[in-house]
């Protein structure tokens, strides 16, 4: 550290992000704050998502610290793919690169990065050599590693897979976000492997206690987030339906904890309740959240091969045990968490598990799995992560 100057640390957002991911950008920022508590925190991002991250933070930890100095950068619009974005994507490589090579940045932490922006950062990056790490968040643009070329010609020297095998940078690191999808990406390109780190997704918690189960109580089961192909709102309506005899009784109630894009599927509804295509204020997604008893986990293994699932972070978020279809993502942290539910291997043992939980709360188990919920999403803290972060920063700083 060069004395008498604060080092600063810069977090980049370069994708035109939703309001959801604001939570994560907000997370990512306490675990920095923590991580570097004599730092100053520089956050780039577009002008909506800088307002957008900054109100997530308020809401859930108050005033934002002093230490933090926000900036807008211009990014590729929402709807440029391909070899259209790089002009727009040059512009925050630019501004990483210069970042990189000041003697007071610690760290530079990209929040997600698309294959166009990897793409022209890599080049960049391995001609400055610069000593400054960078690290960078994978999201759902991973997924694009198992799956067929694109079909543009024109456009392959962008895939994401190309992009990875290509001449790595010492500085850069990329990050897996838990050890299902980190194992995905080292068992589809093993080549790259070492250039993969795993973090845990942070988390800001909506609630710090459980509820009990009471028998004669309506047993309420959720589905957070907003319903996309692959993420089981199908079969969630499949059990809403199969239940349709309890619900009448008065004994469940199958709730949807988000709303239908207009672009969706034409899922059946019918037996869900709360069902609209407006985004929900936060007070009626928290509102929404306290009210269930269970939340219902359906995505399809593929989707979450490499994606996080926000929507199994909001049942931790929630304190709330959940019934979830056996994939590879939900596994992992049930071997780090303990019972924290049920896993299920098909819809049949799904529609079992339910109609044993509605036909006799087990409130003992009930309680536990709340009790190891809130010891074992320890793991997705920012002082966790935050700490996570800090060595990783450290190891590639000895690898330039």
């Amino acid at each position: 550290m060069v004395p008498g100057i604060r080092e600063t640390v810069v977090l980049v957002e370069p994708e035109r992000r939703n309001q959801e991911h604001a939570s994560f950008n907000a997370a990512l920022l306490e675990a920095v704050l923590l991580a570097y508590p004599e730092e100053e925190v520089l956050f780039l991002a577009q002008e909506a998502h800088l307002q957008w991250a900054r109100r997530a933070y308020e809401t859930s930890l108050g005033p934002i610290s002093s230490r933090v100095r926000w900036q807008e950068i211009q990014i590729a619009p929402k709807d440029f793919g391909g070899i259209r974005r790089l002009p727009y994507e040059r512009h925050w490589c630019r501004a990483v690169v210069q970042l990189a090579a000041r003697h007071t940045t610690r760290a530079i932490i990209l929040c997600s990065v698309a294959d166009a922006g990897l793409w022209l950062l890599k080049g960049m990056l391995n001609r400055s050599s610069p000593a400054t790490p960078v690290l960078a968040f994978m999201h759902s643009s991973l997924g694009c590693i198992a799956e067929p070329f694109r079909r543009s010609p024109w456009n392959w020297f962008i895939d994401l897979r190309q992009v990875l095998r290509s001449r790595h940078p010492d500085c850069l690191r990329y990050i897996a976000l838990g050890p299902a999808i980190h194992g995905a990406v080292c068992e589809i390109l093993p080549q790259v492997a070492d250039h993969f780190e795993q973090l845990d997704l942070p988390c800001l918690w909506a609630r710090d206690a459980g509820t009990d189960l009471s028998d004669g109580d309506c047993v309420r089961f959720g589905f957070f987030g907003a319903p996309r192909p692959g993420t089981g709102f199908d079969i969630f309506c499949r059990l809403a339906t199969d239940m349709r005899e309890y619900s009448a009784e008065g004994r469940c109630e199958f709730v949807l904890i988000g709303f239908l894009n207009t672009d969706v599927p034409d899922y059946p509804t019918q037996d869900v309740t709360g069902v609209s295509h407006q985004p929900l204020t936060t007070e009626e997604y928290c509102r929404r959240g306290d009210a269930i008893t269970y939340s219902i986990w359906a995505g399809s293994p593929a989707k979450y091969r490499f994606t996080a699932s926000a929507s199994f972070v909001d049942t931790l978020s929630f304190v709330k045990p959940g019934v979830f279809l056996r994939a590879p993502y939900v596994e992992s942290y049930f071997a780090q968490m303990g019972d924290i539910g049920y896993l299920c291997d098909d819809y049949e043992s799904m529609r079992r598990q339910i109609t044993s939980i509605i036909e006799a709360p087990p409130r003992d188990r009930y309680r536990e799995q709340c009790a190891n919920i809130i010891r074992g999403r320890r793991i997705f803290s920012p002082e966790t992560v935050g700490q996570s972060l800090r060595a990783l920063v450290t190891r590639t700083a000895k690898l330039t």
